[in-house]
């Protein structure tokens, strides 16, 4: 197996840019389940698995971050162990 390229910044920015300018709904899910993914390294199934009411917002030392637990991982398909996506706000 060929192991995929990285995204570049520029090659991003591009992507998001056109996903939103569509309009329309399904395009802008991708370009949100895109920058969850470029930011925190989740893949697009742990992205896509997210539900907004299992998400909560925390404080620590004056900072605040956005907690979204995954559900379920390649790693961890069962769900066995909890893993979450910490997003610094």
């Amino acid at each position: 197996f060929k192991q995929a390229g990285l995204i570049e910044d520029e090659d991003f920015e591009a992507i998001w840019e056109k996903l939103l300018k569509t309009g329309k709904p399904k395009p802008k899910e991708a370009a949100l389940a895109l920058a969850i993914c470029f930011v925190t390294g989740a893949r697009m199934k742990e992205a896509l698995d997210l539900r907004f009411e299992d998400c909560s917002f925390k404080k620590d030392s004056g900072s605040q971050f956005f907690i979204a637990p995954i559900r379920c991982s390649k790693t961890n398909p069962f769900a066995a162990r909890r893993e979450t996506l910490t997003i610094p706000l």
